[in-house]
């Protein structure tokens, strides 16, 4: 028997992540490769731009967001879930990856954690997998201690500062492609993941509820 878990992202804190982590030292020569391209591109490679202001420019320039460093799907790890490609019998073909399809794969999951509740979900997580898990709780300690992106990249001189504006938002939503999926699927998660932190029994109470029935 098996059991998947995994995380899931809002997503344009998953985009801003990824557009600073592709330039991250960590990343070694391809962060270097990366960097190169951004330089080389003039118009829409975002050189030197944090998050924001990249998105702000190249609604501006007239650049493809269907080809940029925000369009990696989350949705699309779900679509594929049930599919097994087998070399040997050819070709196979995806079926299309829709909100429907992503979320009822993403229901065969033991558990999606969210990352913006990583403490709550290392804890569920420890409740539906204790044979694997049961100490969960010390991986958010050694996420935090060895695997977070330097903040400062001198190679970009951007810092990850500042929260996304709601103009970026706004033109994210206008203009990439597949945009109002992502948002409605991670939406979908995370309702799921409420449901089951209150069936696991995580929530507290609020302060002065009363408990009678």
């Amino acid at each position: 028997d098996y059991a998947w878990i995994i995380l899931g992202r809002e997503p344009v804190a998953r985009m801003q992540s990824l557009y600073y982590y592709r330039t991250s030292s960590k990343r070694g020569h391809r962060a270097t490769a990366v960097i190169q391209k951004m330089k080389l591109d003039k118009r829409c490679g975002c050189f030197k731009l944090e998050f924001d202001a990249c998105v702000r420019t190249m609604k501006v320039n007239g650049c493809s967001f269907g080809n940029s460093p925000f369009s990696d799907s989350q949705m699309k790890y779900f679509c594929a879930a049930k599919t097994v490609l087998q070399p040997h019998m050819g070709t196979t073909t995806l079926p299309r990856c829709t909100v429907d399809l992503a979320f009822n794969n993403a229901l065969r999951y033991a558990f999606i954690g969210l990352t913006g509740q990583i403490n709550l979900s290392m804890e569920a997580f420890s409740l539906v997998l204790p044979q694997f898990l049961s100490s969960a709780h010390l991986i958010v300690l050694q996420i935090h201690r060895l695997n977070k992106t330097i903040r400062r990249n001198l190679s970009t001189n951007t810092s990850m500062n500042g929260a996304v504006s709601d103009v970026a938002k706004g033109i994210l939503k206008a203009h990439l492609p597949g945009f109002a999926d992502e948002v409605d699927f991670f939406e979908r998660i995370e309702r799921l993941f409420w449901c089951k932190v209150a069936v696991l029994g995580l929530l507290q109470p609020a302060v002065g509820a009363s408990t009678a029935l």
